[in-house]
């Protein structure tokens, strides 16, 4: 039985997920590497006094955020309006997660929005 995609249901949205370990364990390891591999450059470059060690930082994490998906662009978005959390040469980056986003490709949304799926 197909559900209606106007009716969401966590609970099956997750089954989905996790019946499909195929789909499921190489994203949250991909996002973990991302991270570790985020988190070791901020923790030895993120005090560097040299500007352009801090602006390939900060395309670095423009990058990883936009590799990521929508939903790390969502938080990455919302970091951007944050001045008081985030570093002032990093913001700088990250508004352009407001309207400088790499182009999706038309295929691809073309495939999802005809067969409704990935």
């Amino acid at each position: 039985m197909k559900r209606s995609y106007s009716e969401y249901s966590a609970k099956e949205d997750f089954l989905w997920l996790i019946l499909r370990p195929w789909i499921f364990i190489p994203r949250v390891l991909y996002i973990l590497l991302t991270f570790i591999f985020l988190f070791l450059r901020i923790l030895f470059q993120g005090n560097s006094k040299n500007k352009n060690v801090q602006k390939n930082l900060s395309k670095y994490l423009f990058d990883v955020i936009t590799d990521l998906g929508p939903c790390f662009i969502k938080l990455g978005q919302a970091l951007s309006t944050r001045p008081d959390l985030v570093r002032q040469d990093w913001l700088t980056e990250l508004t352009n997660l407001q309207d400088n986003l790499p182009a999706f490709d038309h295929k691809i949304a073309l495939k999802i929005i005809v067969n409704n799926d990935l």
